[in-house]
């Protein structure tokens, strides 16, 4: 992970925010089943750019809204890494999940 600039760390420090380290990201053969943990409000990730960010989505689902995902972005720094909500990411993927799994459901 790149270093934060300055602004962004003070900005983080200010709000409260708790960095947390996100599963690495990468390319996977199955999709993971996401693991919620008993995160704080404040807890946040911290992705090196937008790329990386969509791709930790999309290891855990087949397809991804971008305009649904950018509701989870607390800030994006000078470097262009991406901060998001921890709680919220989960959240997105919990709901999306859970929305595949009743359409699976209801055509079978």
């Amino acid at each position: 992970m790149n270093e934060l600039d300055l602004k962004t760390k003070l900005y983080l420090k200010a709000t409260g925010a708790n960095i947390v380290d996100h599963p690495k990201v990468g390319e996977i053969s199955k999709k993971l089943q996401l693991l919620e943990d008993n995160s704080k409000t404040r807890d946040v990730f911290v992705f090196d750019n937008y790329d990386e960010y969509k791709k930790y989505f999309l290891m855990y689902l087949d397809d991804i809204d971008e305009t649904v995902i950018d509701l989870a972005i607390y800030t994006i720094s000078k470097n262009g890494q991406v901060i998001a909500l921890k709680g919220l990411c989960e959240k997105i993927i919990d709901e999306l999940t859970f929305e595949d799994n009743v359409k699976l459901t209801l055509t079978n």
